[in-house]
């Protein structure tokens, strides 16, 4: 099964109560790197991959899994 995840940088027109200033370009890059590799970790994902703001991920089928462990 494949996954994507699509993000986008937070706008003026996002502003409100729960986001009250818009973040710099570098902590949108830093956190998306982050994000990245957290899921690239969890147990079930293949593998993780970044195309600018998009993140694909590749999950491996749960009878693979427990064929593996068998």
């Amino acid at each position: 099964m494949n996954l994507v995840l699509r993000m986008r940088k937070v706008e003026e027109s996002d502003l409100s109560a729960q986001t009250l200033f818009l973040p710099d370009e570098e902590n949108f890059e830093m956190c998306l790197c982050a994000l990245l590799e957290d899921i690239a970790n969890l147990n079930h994902v293949f593998r993780a991959t970044r195309n600018d703001t998009t993140i694909l991920g590749s999950k491996v089928a749960a009878m693979n899994l427990q064929r593996a462990g068998a």
